[in-house]
């Protein structure tokens, strides 16, 4: 569907320097993203220009990111970052921000907050 390349983050920005093109190894350092997005055609936009710089994973409504986030964490594998659609259907991404903020807290992830 898109025949252009997808932009480049400058290493200093992504942490490390960008990927080749395609799908990042699953065993290797890459970065974790969870992508929230109801409407399909906007998820596979931002999970193809995501994809080189990390492993995407998928969720049609914010109860599925919260269920998705919750699993990564008792996997000890947390995201490295969220993308929320805000008006979702079963949970908006308002309300799972709060919940993973929660989820967070209750795993004494370092948050907004401050230093504990």
């Amino acid at each position: 569907i898109y025949e252009a390349a997808p932009p480049r983050l400058p290493a200093r920005l992504a942490g490390r320097a960008p990927r080749a093109r395609g799908r990042v190894n699953a065993g290797s350092d890459a970065m974790r993203f969870l992508v929230a997005e109801d409407e399909p055609g906007s998820r596979l936009m931002l999970v193809h220009f995501l994809k080189p710089y990390a492993e995407i994973h998928e969720a049609a409504d914010g109860q599925e990111a919260v269920e998705l986030f919750a699993a990564a964490l008792e996997k000890g594998e947390p995201y490295d970052l969220v993308f929320l659609d805000i008006m979702m259907p079963r949970r908006s991404g308002q309300e799972a921000l709060t919940e993973i903020r929660n989820l967070e807290v209750a795993h004494d992830i370092l948050g907004t907050g401050g230093v504990r």
